[in-house]
């Protein structure tokens, strides 16, 4: 693995096939952005932070620029101003006292759960049509749009009222989700 700083907000990440193979890892899986290449993201942005001596806390993209038999190359785009990303789907939700975000499967919510546990821990989970509902009331904190933004890598945003999961879903986790699922869950 090899970075290449390349402007202010930019990083060039250099990525040999053999480095994929090592993580268990094909093309398909960084082009896709499947959630079996998140563990690479976030070693790439360790090794960031070890090398340049920068936090990612906020938004950043991630294009492949090129990829072919012997490698792939990944632009890292970091952005200082949060608000060029809020777009108006998510601005349509901003209104609302809790947001419900939709997984299509188990195991995104305990990736998701993983991932935030240093930010937040509360939240309900409900089951319906084989998909899971993870309800987070909105709270004013610094950290918040923050935690939505990380929720919304695993999951969709979604507008359905809180009454129809409670009515037609199966709760499964009633407060505290996210601390729940890393009790049972996370391996230390």
């Amino acid at each position: 693995m090899r970075l290449e700083w390349i402007g202010e907000n930019q990083v060039k990440l250099f990525l040999s096939t053999e480095e994929l193979l090592e993580r268990g890892l094909t093309q398909d899986d960084v082009i896709n952005h499947t959630l079996k290449c998140h563990p690479l993201f976030f070693e790439i942005l360790n090794k960031l932070y070890n090398d340049f001596d920068i936090a990612f806390i906020n938004t950043h993209l991630i294009d492949i620029l090129t990829f072919n038999q012997h490698e792939i190359v990944i632009l890292f785009t970091i952005n200082d101003d949060d608000e060029l990303f809020i777009d108006d789907e998510y601005d349509h939700f901003c209104h609302k006292e809790q947001l419900i975000f939709r997984f299509r499967d188990i195991e995104h919510v305990i990736q998701l759960a993983k991932r935030v546990s240093h930010l937040y821990g509360g939240g309900k989970l409900y089951s319906y049509n084989n998909e899971y509902f993870l309800i987070i009331p909105k709270f004013v904190d610094n950290d918040f749009d923050k935690i939505t933004t990380i929720i919304m890598d695993y999951g969709d945003l979604i507008d359905l009222s809180l009454s129809f999961i409670s009515e037609y879903g199966n709760e499964i986790i009633k407060q505290s989700a996210v601390q729940t699922i890393n009790k049972y869950f996370l391996t230390v």
